[in-house]
C-alpha cells in the first residue's frame, strides 16, 4: 500500500529519501509493516534502503534500548526487500489483461466495457 505522497526537499540522495520514509512511517506508526520499496534503477534508491534499513534496526533492536518495542518485528531487510521496476511490470500485466479481453487501446476497451 502507499503511503504518502509529498514533495522532496532538498537533494534528492538516497539518505535524504530514507529520512523521509522514516518520518512518515513513524508518524503513521507503521514502521514496523513497512516490507518493501519499489524503485527504479537509480542508485539513490540502494542507498535509501540501506540507510533506512540502519534507522528501523536501530529502533526495534531490543537489546539496545531502555525501553524495548515488543510484538513488533522488523520485516523490511533494506536492499533485500526492494521490488523493481514495478511500474513497468504492471503496465505489462495489465496490457496482456487488455489483449486477453480483445482491446489493446482506450477506445477498444471503453468500447468492451460498454458492451458488458
Amino acid at each position: 500500500a502507499y503511503f504518502d505522497f509529498i514533495e522532496i526537499k532538498g537533494v534528492y540522495s538516497g539518505k535524504n529519501l530514507a529520512k523521509i520514509v522514516f518520518s512518515r512511517g513513524k508518524k503513521l506508526g507503521i514502521l514496523y509493516k513497512i516490507i518493501s520499496l519499489t524503485r527504479d534503477n537509480a542508485k539513490n534508491n540502494d542507498t535509501c534502503a540501506r540507510y533506512l534499513y540502519k534507522i528501523i534496526e536501530y529502533l526495534y533492536n531490543n537489546h539496545l534500548d531502555l525501553i524495548p518495542i515488543h510484538n513488533k518485528e522488523i520485516r523490511f531487510k533494506g536492499e533485500e526487500s526492494l521490488i523493481n521496476y514495478l511500474t513497468h511490470v504492471n503496465n505489462l500485466v495489465y496490457k496482456a489483461i487488455l489483449e486477453s479481453l480483445g482491446s489493446s487501446t482506450h477506445k477498444d476497451a471503453s468500447d468492451f466495457l460498454n458492451r458488458v
